[in-house]
């Protein structure tokens, strides 16, 4: 991701955009496969790299363009930068 200044989305904006799933019989709040690898982009960290080509191993290629990569190039990101 390129971005000048990465402005952070609330908790309350992510849990928007979460699917609820149904875990232990308790509805949970997950995010979208897409969404965690944009996140996982975002950050950056070793481990997310690692998570990210194992995620890509299991699902194939996986979606770029999502809820969460929209709102943060609206947040912080001019016409000529790239958000995942």
């Amino acid at each position: 991701m390129t971005c000048g200044a990465l402005i952070p989305l609330s908790f309350a904006e992510l849990s928007a955009w979460a699917e609820l799933h149904r875990v232990d019989d308790v509805q949970a709040p997950i995010c979208s496969l897409a969404d965690l690898v944009v996140l996982k982009r975002i950050v950056g960290r070793e481990r997310d790299l690692v998570d990210l080509r194992d995620l890509d191993a299991a699902h194939g290629e996986c979606p770029t363009v999502t809820l969460v990569g929209m709102a943060l190039k609206h947040r912080c990101c001019t016409s000529d930068q790239t958000v995942y």
